[in-house]
């Protein structure tokens, strides 16, 4: 890699023009117009009208659309996640792509100018207009050759991907506590217990994050477990050092369910 990257919105009223939320895939922004695809079967893709930098809108993706999506400045899809045909090919041409937005072929018209960002975490946003961003470019190039390997400080699996392309040699600290923080996203013990705590907006709030799920327990389990796998991926072959969750009851007493648990300490020192 000679160069890196980084994408940045401008744009402080964004969030009032927001239209569509999905699953981002890489970490890049682009604007251009919508060409909807809804209803286009296999056997008319030679007979659509796709220009170079139109946005890609459509119920999904197979092997037989990719001559259309590399033309396209950008890929929303209704169904699909990480792993589906949009995503992977998404990521080998290098454009932003959101997938699982349910309803982009309803939402969505030919014509329409939009925004795509996947430079803002996990969640992918779609931006009625052309949304103000810069793009920046940094020459490793100019980096001394140094003896100490440089190791990075990732504190949330969202950004782990948007960082890798850093002359990094791994990452030397991910605080098992920041990941429950940012990823995970409730207290522990709250997703263990809320149901004897008679907090209403507290069991709803993880009925919401839990969808999908066995249950509690699990939740906690895989989300932790894929939160570290997502670093050590975005890192691999370099080594990425986890370090587990000493619980400073200053970090967990405001997370949802926190109060409950942890005591009003300022600075807990070594923990609880």
């Amino acid at each position: 890699v000679d160069t890196i990257t980084e994408y940045q919105i401008n744009d402080d009223s964004r969030l009032d023009k927001v239209l569509l939320r999905g699953i981002a895939v890489g970490d890049k922004i682009a604007s251009g117009r919508v060409h909807n695809l809804k209803g286009v079967g296999k056997q008319n893709i030679h007979e659509i009208a796709f220009l170079p930098g139109d946005v890609m809108v459509a119920e999904m993706t197979d092997p037989d659309w990719e001559p259309i999506m590399k033309k396209a400045s950008a890929i929303i899809t209704n169904k699909g996640g990480r792993t589906c045909h949009a995503a992977i090919v998404a990521r080998e041409l290098g454009v932003p792509a959101i997938v699982g937005c349910d309803a982009a072929t309803e939402l969505l018209s030919t014509g329409q100018e939009i925004t795509v960002s996947c430079a803002e975490g996990e969640t992918g946003m779609v931006y009625e207009g052309r949304i103000a961003f810069t793009k920046s470019e940094h020459d490793l190039a100019s980096l001394p050759e140094i003896n100490t390997p440089v190791m990075m400080n990732i504190g949330s699996p969202d950004i782990a991907f948007r960082y890798a392309g850093y002359p990094a040699k791994g990452v030397g600290l991910a605080r098992e506590e920041f990941i429950i923080n940012n990823y995970i996203k409730v207290h522990p013990m709250a997703l263990l217990k809320h149901q004897t705590l008679a907090d209403q907006e507290l069991s709803a709030y993880i009925q919401t994050l839990i969808a999908g799920y066995k249950d509690e327990e699990t939740y906690f389990i895989e989300k932790l477990s894929y939160g570290i796998a997502k670093i050590a991926a975005a890192y691999y072959p370099n080594k990425v050092i986890v370090r587990f969750s000493d619980f400073k009851t200053n970090e967990y007493y405001n997370m949802p369910g926190g109060k409950y648990f942890e005591p009003g300490e300022e600075n807990p020192m070594i923990g609880w």
